[in-house]
């Protein structure tokens, strides 16, 4: 069963003012100073290659609120420099092309109750220690894909209240994808992100925690996948992921922490299960010390599912409690030399294998579990 407490997301808007430069072949020219969105529109509409240079803070927060917009006759590339924040409050932009929001400084990047829609937009803040900030926001690249990259210690709060009201905080005619680098901090809560062709979340450095939240995360015709290439910590809770083809989990670094509490994955339906199947997996090749705990999910709709703890490697730890699986094949759920696997009464179906198991040297406790299988492996 889907967490059905978990409703729809977010509605939109947008914000207010301050200096503009415009890049003229590599020199700057002050503009106006920007506190509406029409003012932005004719910044990005007539500035050569349509980039817009924001040299201080700006807030821009008069003009139209959804669903009235202003229109963008053009794409616009929007650049903070050393000394530039952006915030945005209670208004409405769609551009006719590309949206690119780009810093290479410490900068923050601050929407609330904003609509920003366009063929495709991205998000590029590398700044060390730079942060977005949404709340009550809608992000959404019509004809693409929805790229929001983070540098090192990058800060990403994405919040939502779940209205009565169908929108997604991020969606994406093809892929929403959110990468961070080293100490990458996020955190998502009460809201909705739908890549058609696929949702990516992406770590690339050590160090890094995600936290999610009474969110539902869909992709209609690809996969979900949150990934971490060194050591990571991941904890959502009353969060739906949901997707066509797979769905991933996969926190590589030595000592990763993955928790699930009344988090649901599956795929699309019953007639339309996800053939990749689930994987999560903590402490991934030779990484020790992986710990996984989970209670209160629900598997389904999957071709497989398959749970693993540092296999590979040492003193990885499985917890699952309280759960219901159902895969259409096997079900394997181990940790590897050393480990420590508990599965305590859950209920479900694999239709081929049901796997419990620990590496050499490690404990297994397989208690009260309902789950009919043609094959048992159970902690031998």
């Amino acid at each position: 069963m889907r967490f059905s407490s978990l409703l729809p997301t977010v509605s939109p808007r947008l914000a207010r003012g301050a200096t503009l430069a415009l890049v003229v072949l590599g020199t700057s020219t002050v503009a106006a100073q920007p506190s509406t969105t029409a003012e932005l529109r004719d910044a990005c509409q007539s500035s050569p290659g349509h980039v817009v240079v924001l040299d201080q803070a700006t807030k821009i927060a008069a003009g139209p609120r959804a669903p009235a917009t202003e229109r963008v006759a053009t794409r616009c590339t929007i650049v903070l420099g050393p000394n530039a924040k952006l915030e945005t409050e209670g208004v409405s932009l769609t551009f006719a092309g590309p949206l690119v929001i780009d810093s290479r400084a410490t900068t923050e990047l601050k929407l609330t109750r904003t609509l920003l829609s366009a063929p495709t937009i991205a998000v590029q803040l590398a700044g060390t220690g730079s942060a977005l900030e949404t709340s009550f926001t809608n992000l959404e690249a019509s004809a693409g894909a929805l790229a929001l990259t983070f540098g090192a210690e990058g800060k990403l709060n994405l919040q939502g209240h779940l209205p009565a009201m169908a929108q997604e905080a991020l969606a994406a005619a093809t892929t929403v994808t959110i990468r961070g680098g080293q100490k990458f901090t996020a955190q998502l809560a009460e809201l909705r992100v739908r890549g058609e062709r696929g949702v990516e979340l992406a770590m690339t450095g050590a160090e890094s925690t995600l936290s999610v939240k009474q969110a539902w995360i869909t992709a209609d015709a690809g996969a979900v996948a949150i990934t971490a290439a060194a050591t990571a910590q991941v904890d959502l809770s009353e969060t739906n992921l949901i997707a066509r083809d797979l769905l991933a989990v996969r926190l590589a670094g030595a000592g990763s922490l993955l928790k699930l509490q009344q988090v649901g994955m599956a795929g699309l339906s019953e007639t339309q299960i996800a053939p990749g199947g689930l994987l999560l997996e903590v402490g991934a090749g030779a990484a020790g010390q992986g710990q996984l705990e989970a209670s209160g999910v629900a598997f389904y709709d999957l071709a497989s599912i398959r749970v693993r703890a540092s296999v590979g490697g040492q003193g990885g730890g499985l917890k699952l409690h309280k759960s219901n699986l159902r895969a259409e094949g096997e079900i394997v759920l181990e940790t590897g030399a050393q480990g420590s696997t508990e599965v305590l009464d859950n209920d479900g179906r694999a239709l081929t294998r049901f796997r419990v198991a620990a590496g050499a040297g490690g404990s297994c406790t397989q208690e009260q579990n309902r789950i009919p299988a043609a094959t048992y492996q159970l902690c031998r």
